[in-house]
This record gives structure tokens, sequence and C-alpha cells, in this order.
């Protein structure tokens, strides 16, 4: 009850709910209790990695690490989990920054890319996993032999073919043997070659619920 702006008492009529750490643990799937101790490492919050850092966070991981020194521009808006409020962040702040607001996550953003070694053995060597989803193969083999050193794991993540198909790695593999080979572009089909002002790469047309399924799988796994 309150008072209503001609003076009188206004009531209304409100359902309560728990909002507590238990109910939304409860929601969050079975593993949830696990994720919570868990720290994740994901290397390139674009489309596909920002799904998953969201995704990873819904599903209960409390300590992600986002690394990415790429910008938010106007056209990543329509597969990326951020809004327009984002524009003009680096991908690994705007992302942290969607994260924090809504989940009971504790986040660090590294803006840069990951070029050395060295870099790829810190990340491993202080989470319980890391997720590349850079789509570049130079990072994909630092981060796959810095594993190998290691005697981890990381799982890599990439949409290919404009958006036709996606796949999914675990690397090194866990019987031990080679990895998948490359997956080819379909030689039927021809990639775009449009590029928008202030973005250096070719556009690709991947549907926005392609990046969606993608990162599910990613998850999953």
């Amino acid at each position: 009850m309150w008072p209503a702006a001609n003076g009188k008492i206004a009531v209304r009529r409100l359902r309560s709910g728990a909002d507590t750490a238990a109910a939304k643990t409860a929601r969050a799937g079975l593993l949830a209790p696990e994720l919570h101790r868990c720290s994740v490492a994901i290397v390139g919050v674009g489309a596909l990695g920002s799904f998953i850092a969201d995704m990873l966070a819904r599903s209960g991981v409390r300590h992600l690490t986002l690394v990415d020194g790429d910008v938010v521009m106007p056209g990543n808006l329509v597969r990326h989990v951020v809004g327009p409020e984002a524009v003009g962040l680096s991908k690994a702040r705007a992302v942290k920054q969607h994260l924090v607001t809504r989940y009971e996550t504790s986040v660090i953003d590294v803006g840069k890319e990951l070029t050395a070694g060295a870099e790829a053995v810190e990340l491993l060597s202080n989470h319980d996993l890391v997720v590349d989803a850079t789509a570049d193969f130079a990072i994909t083999a630092l981060l796959h032999v810095a594993a190998q050193m290691l005697a981890k794991r990381i799982v890599s993540a990439t949409i290919q073919n404009d958006g036709m198909s996606y796949r999914i790695d675990l690397l090194p593999p866990l019987d031990g043997s080679e990895p998948l080979p490359p997956s080819g572009v379909d030689a039927g089909r021809r990639l775009t070659d449009f590029f928008e002002a202030g973005c250096g790469s070719p556009i690709s047309p991947t549907p926005p619920y392609v990046v969606m399924e993608a990162a599910a799988v990613a998850v999953r796994h």
C-alpha cells in the first residue's frame, strides 16, 4: 500500500517468488552445483563466444575469463549477445558487463589477443577449461599445443560455410587419436564478398539461430 497521485491510498497485489540462490540453481540443471566451482576461459567473445559465455553463466559457471581484443561494431549486434549500449567497447568488456549485471558470475575481461605460448599455458593452468571460439587456426593451434604440454584439453567451436555447418572439437581427442581433418568449404557455394565500413573482414551471412545452435552444442560439450 502507498499514497497515489490523487492523495488516496493505492493497493496493489504482487505475486511473490523465490529469489534465492537455491531457487535459481534448481532451474539451471543438475550440473549447476558442480559448475559453481569451475573456472572457464573463453578465447574469442564475438558472436559465438558471447553466447557460449552467456549459456555457461546461466548453467552455473561462476568464474569466467574473457579474452578478446576486438571492438563491438554496430553490425555485430545482429548476432551478438550484447545490445547497442556496448558499441565501441571491447568485446571482452561488453560481454563482462552483460554477464555481471544479470548473473551471479565473477568475470575477468582481457582486452587483447592471445599471441604467445606462455599466455596459452598460463590460461590453461589457471582454469578448469579453456574454450576457443576464435575461428583462428593460429590461436587454436597455440592452445592445442599448450593443452598437450599440460595434459589438459580445450573445446574448440567454430561456424563454417556461412552458417551451413559448425563443428565442435575436443583437443587433444579423448582416445589419443588425431583430430578430425579440416572441414572444407562446399565448392558449390560462393562465399560472400560484402564488406561494411570500419570492418576489414568479409561479412558472413550466418543467421543468428546458427550462432545459438552452435553455442548450445559447445556448452553441452
